[in-house]
């Protein structure tokens, strides 16, 4: 359950990511990041609430990871604000793949 409060944990920080690397001046990118952040929160919030995993869930963990190392290399930002996303993201994707191998192995049990 640690690893789904640190990827809500890291949601939030995708909400304020772009006054946080200085890239909130360009709309589309600080809308994408606001909405996918919430989106990310949410998803982990439940889970953590209800204290249930949900695979549907990890795996969108694992999207939105995905999405937020792409999201810096669409051509809005310059180097230095590409790892306060790529950094995060990385740590979501692992959080939730290792979430559903534990939850993979349990199920085979």
């Amino acid at each position: 359950m640690w690893r789904h409060v640190l990827v809500c944990i890291a949601g939030v920080y995708f909400i304020v990511a772009p006054w946080w690397t200085g890239t909130a001046a360009q709309r589309t990118p600080t809308v994408v990041s606001v909405l996918v952040g919430l989106a990310l929160a949410g998803v982990f919030g439940l889970m953590v609430a209800r204290r249930e995993t949900d695979r549907a869930g990890l795996w969108f963990g694992v999207v939105a990871g995905l999405w937020f190392v792409l999201h810096p290399f669409l051509g809005h930002f310059e180097i230095p604000s590409y790892w306060g996303y790529v950094a995060p993201a990385l740590v979501v994707i692992a959080l939730s793949l290792w979430s559903l191998m534990r939850i993979t192995q349990v199920s085979e049990r």
